[in-house]
């Protein structure tokens, strides 16, 4: 029986290029996916499978110093694993793997279903949140936190996933990072590659590296 995955995507929308020549190609006799989108409106006519999607209003989030984008990506995360769990709940069975990506980037698919099937190897092995990224977690010089170089794709198990969606209301509403040293809203920290670190080592996650060779694509 196939696995089955969770495709989250999440973001602003740049193009529709990935969606007609890109995400459609993501086949594999191992796996079954289903994809998932949050973003909000754009100007595209994006004709594509999703299994559940929405396109938000402009919004804005509480945010302090630094680019809002960062908290407006955390929600879209949250927004769009949550998608994910309704469909889940809905149909009664949970995905084996979940892969959370943005809109606007190209995947070598042998790396990307070669990360898949680490994550869900170890997660038999573990009880623990899982992720896969692109780069390994590491102290940054001088700033008290945990940081990581690539930002844009996410491969977990469902704890993992489900701890990920989480980190919005951990940062923006209940303000954990006031309370934890790791964490600063200061201008050099407020960007995606310290709140995802920040989320992963706050909650103990088992890193893995995945080598995804990824592009940007861009209209």
């Amino acid at each position: 029986m196939k696995k089955r995955i969770a495709v989250c995507i999440y973001g602003q929308i740049r193009g529709d290029e990935l969606f007609k020549n890109h995400f459609s190609e993501w086949s594999s006799d191992e796996y079954d996916f289903d994809f998932f989108m949050s973003t909000w409106i754009h100007t595209y006519d994006i004709k594509f499978p999703f299994t559940k999607s929405e396109c938000l209003a402009e919004f804005k989030v509480k945010h302090f110093k630094g680019n809002d984008r960062n908290a407006k990506s955390c929600y879209l995360i949250n927004k769009v694993i949550r998608l994910k769990e309704s469909y889940e709940m809905i149909n009664g069975f949970t995905y084996d793997v979940v892969v959370c990506t943005r809109p606007d980037f190209k995947h070598d698919l042998e790396k990307l279903y070669t990360a898949i099937s680490n994550v869900d190897v170890i997660n038999k092995k573990y009880d623990r949140p899982i992720v896969s990224l692109t780069s390994p977690l590491k102290v940054w010089d001088g700033v008290d936190s945990v940081t990581m170089d690539d930002d844009t794709t996410f491969i977990y198990n469902q704890e993992g996933s489900n701890l990920h969606a989480n980190l919005f209301n951990l940062l923006f509403l209940q303000e954990t990072h006031q309370k934890d040293r790791e964490w600063s809203w200061d201008e050099p920290t407020n960007n995606g590659h310290y709140m995802h670190g920040f989320c992963f080592s706050y909650h103990n996650f088992l890193v893995l590296e995945s080598k995804l060779k990824e592009m940007r694509i861009e209209q």
